[in-house]
């Protein structure tokens, strides 16, 4: 392996010297800081929401809507037999899958039990995944190659609170793994999951900083589907490298803008190749 001379960081982290005053990192990690005496300005829209109750009500059922089609109620969640302790002990990021199929009352338990309503708080529902000022931007959509009473190549949008998946057509199977850019995976997961983020269901709350929480809300929600995954005795492999604008094509309603594709993961059976 070669050496990295690290006396000078700057040209090791940079490589093309000092980023200048518009450097789009530094500048959107300056404009998303909170400050006491700015908090009017920096989260415009926590006064709002504490006036207007018609916007509460709204922020309460925060999950997309594709009225009119066909939805599948998901069955009972399978039992998750491992232990936390040897779940957090034995995850791991696989690189190869088998044929076998997931069933759907495995699915079930990966959707429901990371982002479905377990219970309520005075006007707010409750999720195993936090999220800032519980407005929950993200949403999870299901592609299967392989799970139980599930079309091969479907794509399926999970509704937390009807614990149900609706059914929105099919997704061109090349074109996603093309836009997954995952080349060093042997064989095809049973299924991936997108999550998404619609950053105005909490930008308009809190401005600048809601791209921060949506992230740091994805990392909450995926690393709750990887320790799922792994109790069912699933291997998985989070991807955050994947090509925007062709995974965006694929999700066909989001314009990669207001609504985006943030993270996936595949999962299933793993092979040893």
């Amino acid at each position: 392996m070669a050496e990295v001379d690290t006396s000078n960081l700057v040209d090791v982290v940079y490589q093309s010297g000092i980023p200048g005053p518009d450097d789009p990192a530094e500048n959107f990690f300056e404009a998303s800081k909170i400050y006491p005496a700015s908090i009017p300005w920096d989260v415009p829209g926590v006064a709002r929401l504490e006036r207007s109750a018609e916007m509460r009500q709204m922020s309460t059922r925060s999950t997309r809507r594709y009225e009119g089609r066909p939805v599948l109620p998901l069955p009972e969640s399978a039992p998750a037999q491992a232990s936390l302790e040897s779940v957090l002990a034995s995850r791991r990021s696989a690189d190869a899958f088998d044929e076998r199929e997931v069933s759907a009352g495995v699915l079930s338990s990966l959707l429901s039990r990371s982002y479905g309503v377990t219970g309520s708080l005075g006007e707010h529902s409750l999720r195993p995944t936090p999220s800032a000022g519980a407005l929950y931007p993200l949403d999870i959509y299901v592609l299967p190659s392989r799970v139980e009473s599930l079309r091969s190549g479907g794509r399926y949008h999970f509704d937390p609170f009807e614990h149900a998946l609706t059914d929105l057509g099919d997704v061109d199977g090349a074109a996603l793994r093309e836009a997954t850019n995952a080349p060093n995976i042997s064989g095809v997961p049973a299924v991936q999951l997108v999550i998404s983020a619609s950053f105005w269901r909490s930008r308009f709350k809190y401005g600048q900083r809601a791209l921060r929480f949506a992230l740091t809300e994805a990392g909450h929600l995926v690393q709750n589907l990887l320790l799922l995954a792994t109790a069912h005795g699933l291997a998985c492999r989070p991807i955050g490298g994947f090509f925007d604008a062709r995974l965006t094509e694929v999700m066909v309603d989001h314009n990669g803008v207001d609504d985006a594709p943030v993270y996936a993961v595949l999962i299933g059976y793993g092979s040893d190749r």
